[in-house]
């Protein structure tokens, strides 16, 4: 076989399916061990058949024969009836051998037929007192088996070397019958076997087919689908929970990737519209500036003491209004870096009355209480930076609430958690106005945050402080009711103390007449930011 042609059966077999090759190699083997099981046990049976002739011809004539021979009519008197006796007529020249069966006739199928005379005497000489052996005709539809013995004639007391047989016509018939035996059961097995075969090779390739069916899904654009589970002891359950393994994986990389593609999509925007809104924050003090430097060197020497103080007052204004600006951005790239921030025992309890003792000493017309829960309220973080917290929370309530409104300020803790909450009885505001409460230069009255100094960075700065202290800040707030601001963060562990079996709140108000010497936290520069917008 040429090589394309080799190259060509085996790039057929590899493209045939899967099933057919496993059918047809397992009817191959199965074809191949019935027909080697057929052959043995033939021959085998051949075999046994033939030897028990041969035990047979071995018994009936183990010594010198006596043949009763007619010379006149050369016939055989008398033969058991199953045997046949060949030798060479004495009478005709040639070497012709003739055969006697115990009624006189010859045979209708000679076993030598078609044989020369001379391979009989060769087969008959050489056999002489041996073993059995077989004589078949030519064309090989006719077998005897002989038996060579010496013979002495009655009539004459000549001895002859004759050859004593039985026609093999039994044995062949029992081995033809096991051989159709055998070719109608193969046949029946190789169908049958077919048969399940076929129902069990594809009920155990429809996992396969089943994950044909879910890779299609998924290369369609559904990353949810799985493979359904199988026993993993099973090689199908293997490759099974190794595919579905590899998929969500695959998921879950193609989620983070797609995540991490929003978040940059939306940290793009946000981008754009900080620079958006800090280019608008910062053009207003600057066109205030230039506007008043302009207006100074027009008039130049006409300008009067106080209306160059003026307009240097208005200019100084503006200018700390950026810096205070450029500040609030600094700290906010600084804590988008997610550094992390001091860690050291930090008294809320502590933190909460300076903050209100502040607030009420720069705003003692306003009502503000303190409240205060039994139990440790030692947290770990950056005192300043939780002072900021406080300030811009007290800074926004007390800018976007009446004068009479009340605000409160609580502290407490739950479990693991200390709780710091801003709590004011003053407008409120809408759903949608507070989920964007803390977004960077959001307002809800933008016209009011710049003309008092606001830049709407207060929360957004409250919002990545306490995140940075892996906190949680949340609003709860309604129209027409008030407005919550809610800080938790995580207790001191190595300050717990066991709770008691009934907690309990108590008051403490903080008066507004503070002794001159007393230490007072003042509203920082941040906490002016006018960004809450309840």
């Amino acid at each position: 076989m040429s090589v394309p042609r080799v190259s060509a059966v085996r790039g057929g077999w590899q493209r045939t399916p899967l099933r057919v090759k496993l059918m047809a190699s397992m009817l191959l083997l199965v074809a191949g061990a019935l027909v080697l099981m057929s052959v043995v046990s033939v021959t085998r049976l051949d075999s046994v058949l033939t030897d028990r002739v041969d035990e047979e011809l071995a018994s009936r004539y183990s010594g010198q024969l006596q043949i009763a021979f007619d010379p006149k009519t050369k016939q055989l008197l008398s033969t058991p009836s199953d045997t046949i006796i060949m030798w060479p007529d004495v009478n005709a020249d040639g070497g012709l051998y003739y055969l006697y069966l115990h009624s006189g006739e010859l045979p209708s199928s000679l076993p030598f037929s078609g044989v020369a005379a001379e391979d009989i005497q060769v087969q008959l000489e050489s056999h002489l007192g041996g073993e059995a052996y077989t004589i078949a005709s030519a064309d090989g539809k006719t077998r005897w088996r002989f038996v060579t013995r010496v013979a002495t004639v009655n009539s004459s007391g000549e001895q002859h070397i004759v050859g004593v047989g039985v026609d093999l016509k039994d044995v062949t018939a029992t081995v033809a019958e096991l051989t159709t035996i055998d070719l109608l059961v193969g046949t029946a097995v190789l169908i049958a076997l077919a048969s399940i075969g076929v129902a069990m090779i594809r009920a155990s390739l429809n996992p396969l087919r089943q994950m044909e069916a879910t890779a299609v899904a998924i290369a369609a654009g559904d990353l949810s689908r799985r493979v359904p589970q199988h026993d993993v002891r099973t090689e199908v359950g293997q490759l099974g929970a190794a595919l579905n393994t590899m998929l969500g994986q695959i998921e879950t990389a193609f989620a983070a990737a797609t995540a991490s593609e929003a978040q940059a999509l939306r940290s793009e925007e946000k981008m754009r519209r900080f620079i958006a809104d800090a280019s608008h924050e910062l053009r207003t003090p600057l066109t205030t500036v230039r506007g008043f430097a302009e207006l100074y060197r027009q008039r130049g020497d006409s300008a009067g003491p106080e209306e160059v103080a003026a307009s240097m007052r208005r200019i100084e204004d503006e200018a700390k209004r950026m810096g205070l600006l450029v500040e609030d951005l600094l700290l906010l790239a600084r804590l988008d870096r997610e550094r992390p921030v001091q860690a050291d025992p930090v008294d809320l309890l502590s933190l909460a009355a300076d903050g209100v003792t502040g607030a009420k000493v720069t705003h003692p017309e306003r009502p503000l209480d303190l409240k205060v829960g039994r139990g440790p309220l030692i947290v770990l973080g950056d005192e300043l930076r939780l002072r900021q917290i406080l300030s811009n929370l007290l800074a926004n309530a007390l800018a976007h609430t009446p004068p009479e409104t009340p605000i409160e300020v609580r502290v407490y803790a739950e479990g693991v958690h200390a709780y710091l909450e801003v709590a004011d009885e003053g407008p409120g505001m809408t759903p949608d106005q507070a989920e964007r409460v803390f977004e960077r230069f959001y307002r809800v009255d933008p016209a009011r945050g710049r003309q008092s100094g606001g830049s709407g960075l207060g929360l957004a700065i409250v919002s990545a402080l306490v995140a940075a202290h892996n906190g949680r800040v949340t609003v709860h707030t309604e129209v027409g009711v008030g407005t919550v601001f809610r800080v938790r963060l995580d207790l001191d562990p190595d300050l717990l103390a066991p709770e008691p079996e009934e907690p309990a709140e108590e008051a403490l108000e903080v008066s507004a007449d503070v002794p001159a010497d007393a230490p007072v936290a003042p509203l920082s520069a941040n906490s002016q930011d006018e960004s809450r917008d309840a």
